[in-house]
């Protein structure tokens, strides 16, 4: 039959048990928290270059717009404004296009309203180029020419502005993002630096305990082997054994006989209680 196990062993087992437990659950959170941020991180950056991409296409389409106005005001016959009015044609399918992909872009709620102004702007600016490319079409340069500089040069800048202003607060909005998915990978990072620290120091006090019951183990073992070696190198002999206080610990068998007690009626008491001798 095979000796029961110490107690202390299942609660060593327990306890390196649990600490394995909760370091893997700090680290799987810690991990998790980390991914959730990083990917959060990752859809910012990719939304940014989304929409960098969007209003850097209404810049680009605007100033082709411009241009082919100018070119029909550079034009000097008829035939060669009506060619430069077809090409203007398209930049405007281009830049309908642009705009288009401006008022579907999702943005945040304190970039809505900037959005906004650029799509009204991006209109106005549109209606008044129109203006003008109708009066060179039909050769009316002065009316053409007033209204340019009057209006289109004023949508036009004032288009610009809303764009410059939609990205500023688009940057805004995404360094916000981004500290805030920072912030949160630098948690994740010290959930996981404390469960470190927690498994340290766990581990600590565990290897204490386990020295602890080592030390105990081994100081009872060493009393039992010093009370077995008493015993058998004492077969004749009356032999007492007290603890620092001169309180009797142990009595062999021969001392037994001797004294009239036994081990366990004498433990603890004072040596001079018990030493008597009452028989040869």
């Amino acid at each position: 039959m095979n000796p029961p196990k110490p107690r202390s062993q299942y609660l060593l087992v327990f306890s390196f048990g649990l600490l394995l437990l909760v370091l893997t659950v700090l680290m799987a959170l810690g991990m998790t928290r980390i991914e959730s941020f990083n990917s959060q991180l990752n859809e910012v950056t990719d939304s940014q270059s989304r929409d960098i991409g969007t209003i850097s296409e209404l810049f680009l389409s605007n100033g082709r717009r411009v241009a082919a106005i100018d070119g029909m005001f550079a034009a000097t016959t008829p035939e060669e404004r009506a060619a430069v009015h077809a090409q203007y044609r398209v930049t405007i399918e281009i830049y309908n296009h642009a705009v288009a992909r401006l008022r579907e872009l999702p943005v945040s709620a304190a970039s809505r309203a900037a959005r906004d102004d650029a799509i009204k702007a991006a209109a106005r600016a549109q209606n008044v180029g129109e203006e003008v490319a109708q009066f060179l079409l039909r050769g009316q340069i002065a009316p053409a020419s007033e209204l340019n500089l009057t209006q289109a040069v004023l949508t036009d800048s004032r288009l610009q502005e809303t764009l410059y202003r939609l990205l500023e607060a688009n940057h805004s909005a995404t360094a916000q993002a981004v500290a805030i998915a920072n912030q949160g990978m630098r948690n994740g990072f010290l959930l996981i630096g404390a469960g470190g620290l927690f498994a340290l120091l766990a581990g600590a006090v565990i290897a204490l305990l386990v020295i602890r019951v080592v030390a105990s183990t081994e100081a009872n073992l060493e009393r039992e082997i010093e009370l077995a070696e008493v015993t058998l190198h004492s077969i004749v002999d009356g032999v007492i054994t007290t603890d620092t206080s001169g309180r009797v610990d142990y009595l062999n068998p021969v001392a037994e006989r001797y004294l009239g007690w036994t081990t366990q009626d004498a433990h603890g008491k004072p040596l001079g209680e018990v030493y008597r001798v009452i028989g040869e």
